[in-house]
């Protein structure tokens, strides 16, 4: 397990999340620095003694949904993947697996309940549920795919042939559409090399650039180094 963990600002930061108890915001990040790298606490209890905190001060993050209660040993941050995230060569397998086929993360990056056509396939393990369903919308989009990519290899082919309009090139690269064909590309490279399919802040990022990066070259047409950079700034 990390020895280093994260706290967003903008959940720690919240109106919501102000409106605990000093001694209940308390507990929460340390649950937050005992969990594993799924997000699971399994000495929740311990926590609460060493920390010489009551019960009654656990109980709002229950109510609040800030935790989620499997059993009485076992807890699950609701928001883990909001605060943290770990690369894959670092990352350590939940000792709950079971426990873990049962939620899914949402668009907000929060836990919650696995649809029933994921519990049916519980032989599936939870690391690969995204891979699914990435392969099922590379499927799907499959033509828009062809025609991001055929994009690109035109305005390459133009970049290496004159070199000397290379920065307009780039820019009617840059000013091609965010399609759902590129956003699928991206998503599989992230899943591929840091096993996630959150790139929202990845593409919040580029646009802040203008999708312009070192020298002036296209971010879209070299995304997998731009992405690299992404998550290296993360640590």
């Amino acid at each position: 397990m990390a020895k280093r963990r994260m706290l967003s600002i903008d959940f720690c930061e919240s109106d919501r999340f102000y409106m605990l108890s000093p001694v209940s915001r308390m507990l929460y990040v340390h649950f937050v620095l005992n969990a594993d790298d799924d997000g699971f606490v399994d000495k929740w209890r311990t926590v609460m003694r060493c920390a010489r905190i009551e019960k009654k001060f656990y109980l709002p993050l229950v109510e609040g949904g800030y935790v989620i209660e499997i059993n009485e040993g076992l807890i699950l941050i609701t928001d883990w993947h909001r605060h943290n995230t770990i690369r894959a060569d670092r990352y350590v397998a939940t000792a709950y697996a079971k426990e873990l086929r049962s939620f899914t993360v949402g668009e907000n990056k929060s836990y919650i309940k696995a649809s029933e056509d994921i519990l049916v396939n519980q032989c599936v393990p939870q690391s690969r549920i995204d891979k699914i369903r990435i392969d099922n919308i590379r499927i799907e989009n499959d033509r828009e795919e062809k025609e991001e990519k055929s994009a690109f290899t035109t305005n390459q082919s133009f970049i290496h042939t004159e070199a000397a309009s290379q920065n307009t090139d780039n820019e009617c690269v840059n000013n091609l559409p965010i399609s759902t064909g590129f956003r699928n590309m991206v998503a599989l490279y992230f899943m591929k090399t840091y096993e996630t399919i959150d790139i929202a802040d990845f593409i919040s990022w580029c646009e802040s650039l203008n999708w312009i990066g070192d020298g002036g070259e296209s971010i879209k047409i070299n995304y997998r180094k731009y992405a690299d950079r992404f998550m290296e700034n993360k640590k």
